[in-house]
């Protein structure tokens, strides 16, 4: 008996590029960070309803995601970017993200 594979669910990454400027926690160097969304969504190959959001800053000098744990802390950042819109990209889904439910 054949069995079909289980498809992944549908996630989607937005980030905002050099939102802010500071040291790494990770390879402690100063460099401009951006933020990372990225929303898990119920379905396989078209989203439907978001099950999960989760947001990151990426150091771009080590490229190591760090959760951001607040949505005060996030609403902070945001104002950061001064009204620009996200760009849409799949490269960070080589990255070992965690999406857990917030």
């Amino acid at each position: 008996m054949a069995y079909m594979h289980e498809k992944m669910p549908f996630t989607a990454y937005w980030y905002y590029d050099d939102v802010f400027e500071e040291k790494c926690g990770h390879c402690s160097v100063v460099s401009q960070h951006y933020l990372l969304r990225h929303r898990v969504y119920l379905g396989t190959s078209f989203p439907i309803i978001p099950t999960a959001t989760v947001y990151y800053t990426v150091c771009l000098n080590c490229n190591e995601p760090i959760s951001i744990e607040s949505e005060g802390q996030v609403a902070k950042i945001l104002t950061k970017t001064k009204g620009r819109k996200p760009y849409k990209y799949n490269k960070f889904s080589e990255m070992e993200l965690e999406a857990t439910t917030r």
